[in-house]
């Protein structure tokens, strides 16, 4: 036993001997630095269409001044909306009537809106009364009204288009950020956020690990070299959201020609058997396409006409 003890202290001595004359650090483990988190992907920027700059959404201001609860028993009769000054194409207002019959008929097969009277029953109604050309001491409520208890309809509808035309402009469109890859990036963002507090929690640790390393390296007279410092912890803040959407509201703009189609519509729903005035409203849109733009806008209003208040 006293032999075998010799032996080892013998051993840790030569090892010690060793080390200190040659600096060797073989024996000590050099911590590894934890890697640093990936920033995310930069959002890409795309450049706004003819479509997203000149389509509008419809512009509603309406009042309803009677419930409609059970209107698809009921029935309705649209009249032509009469054409002001202001359009440029004859025939809008006939066009308007259409779309709106067209709409309600929809709504009508949904079990929605009222039953559409037919539209050449009205034409035929208008032209064998001449009401329209009657004496100036009717209104246009009463002249609706009447119309409307000869076609037996409950509820009529008029109104005037008051604009509905065309021009061509040159059109800025400039580069934006869609939705998609904004909420792509902010989850990113996050995500990062994340791993880098658990870096930065990691990184402490291997500063302490790294002056562990460097005490027992000290002890067996080894020297940590020439690159033995830490990796410097990364800091570098990715840009938020809201400062990449600012830097790409600065790139320049392009220009693009375009026809844009202004509409505008006044509207009212007369019940037919007492001439109070159901629901009243007015519209307007722009639209690269006209008859399609007055197709949604029609759509809309014959929505908002059938819409119960919460």
């Amino acid at each position: 036993m006293r032999v075998t003890h010799r032996s080892m202290r013998s051993t840790v001595v030569l090892l010690w001997i060793f080390t200190a004359t040659t600096g060797c650090s073989a024996l000590v483990t050099r911590p590894i630095p934890p890697p640093p988190p990936g920033g995310p992907a930069e959002p890409r920027a795309a450049l706004q269409s003819l479509e997203d700059v000149v389509n509008t959404d419809p512009v509603f201001n309406s009042v309803k001044n009677e419930p409609t609860k059970g209107i698809s028993s009921k029935s309705i009769a649209v009249m032509d909306f009469q054409e002001t000054a202001a359009v440029g194409m004859p025939g809008g207002g006939t066009l308007v009537a259409d779309m709106l019959a067209i709409s309600f008929g929809r709504a009508n097969r949904e079990a929605r809106g009222p039953r559409v009277v037919e539209r050449q029953h009205i034409q035929k109604i208008i032209a064998e009364q001449a009401l329209m050309k009657e004496s100036r001491a009717l209104t246009d409520i009463e002249k609706a009204q009447q119309i409307g208890r000869i076609a037996q309809a409950n509820y009529i509808i008029f109104g005037a288009l008051t604009e509905f035309s065309t021009q061509t402009r040159d059109v800025n469109l400039r580069y934006f950020i869609s939705q998609p890859e904004r909420d792509r990036y902010v989850r990113e963002y996050e995500i990062y956020e994340r791993n880098r507090a658990e870096y930065v929690m990691r990184y402490g640790g291997y500063r302490e690990e790294y002056n562990a390393y460097l005490r027992n390296l000290a002890l067996l007279g080894g020297r940590p070299g020439a690159a033995a410092g830490p990796a410097a912890i990364v800091t570098a803040q990715p840009l938020s959201i809201e400062q990449i959407e600012d830097r790409v509201a600065g790139r320049p703009s392009r220009t693009a020609l375009a026809n844009i189609a202004n509409i505008g519509l006044t509207v009212r729903v007369i019940n037919v058997t007492t001439g109070s005035i159901v629901w009243i409203g007015q519209a307007s849109k722009r639209h690269l396409q006209l008859q399609e733009g007055l197709q949604i806008l029609t759509r809309a209003l014959v929505e908002d006409f059938l819409k119960e208040p919460q």
